[in-house]
């Protein structure tokens, strides 16, 4: 027997709220039971994910009416925006001899960043001796114990140095410029002006460039503000939106903002 389980950390003020995914595993309801009582526990305010599953339910309506394919984690997340999943598989092996049955599962804990699909914490074991329902009463604690310092620490790393996303600038098949042409008399390219915007924008001045042609401009790891100055959330998003509207203003050129879900940030310039 094996399965999955996905619980959703969003930070506010990271200080989180625990969401879950529904599967399909008779051991569905144990996992978050067991999970959501460790972080109740801990004295992190939990959130039904009802509404929230009514609200997808919604949207995937009227997304297939406009023909519009999503899937279900897509959904997930962007309705609800968390931080980190956590994620749970687990392998659970029965042995049956002649008198006797014997259980072994092999576990694998681990918490995703959602912006960077990094894994920020794990802890894994192999081969314990017990059954899936004894590991759910009596060993998830202790590893959820190893990871409450490593999600403590990421919180702390993103509040001081902001979090990670990618960043991509890309033209479209009728834009009248290169990224390598001139745009003054002094011999900055539009590049020169692209990598100092990143620069300039990204928390600390942190963002790696992994490509650059005449066509695209691409960075990882860049580090930007967790919210903006109004509180809300800034993601992705709004980091392309601030880019598009800045590039517009000193080279009046179009762009469009096709940044998909938290951390990937793309604009195209028409």
């Amino acid at each position: 027997m094996s399965g999955n389980k996905n619980i959703q950390w969003k930070g506010n003020n990271y200080k989180g709220y625990i969401y879950g995914f529904i599967v399909k595993s008779e051991k569905s309801n144990s996992i978050v039971s067991a999970i959501q009582k460790y972080f109740i526990h801990i004295g992190y305010p939990l959130n039904d994910l009802e509404q929230s599953l009514k609200s997808i339910n919604n949207k995937q309506i009227l997304d297939e009416a406009d023909n519009i394919a999503k899937d279900a984690k897509t959904l997930l997340i962007n309705t609800v925006l968390p931080d980190i999943i956590l994620e749970l598989d687990y392998q659970e092996n029965v042995i049956t001899g002649r008198t006797s049955r014997k259980s072994y599962i092999n576990i694998a804990l681990s918490a995703i960043d959602v912006y960077s699909d990094k894994v920020i914490a794990v802890s894994n074991k192999n081969n314990l001796d017990m059954s899936l329902d004894e590991y759910l009463e009596k060993g998830i604690t202790k590893d959820l114990e190893t990871l409450e310092p490593q999600l403590r620490n990421y919180f702390t790393d993103i509040v001081a140095n902001g979090r990670e996303i990618s960043f991509r600038v890309t033209l479209s098949n009728d834009c009248p410029i290169n990224l390598s042409d001139m745009y003054n008399n002094e011999g900055d390219t539009y590049s020169d002006w692209i990598r100092r915007w990143v620069i300039t924008n990204a928390k600390n001045g942190s963002a790696n460039m992994v490509s650059n042609t005449k066509k695209e401009m691409a960075f990882t790891n860049v580090r930007i503000s967790n919210v903006m100055d109004d509180g809300t959330q800034f993601n992705a998003y709004e980091f392309a939106g601030k880019f598009r509207k800045e590039f517009f203003k000193t080279f009046s050129l179009q762009s469009s903002n096709n940044s998909q879900g938290l951390g990937n940030a793309l604009v195209i310039i028409n």
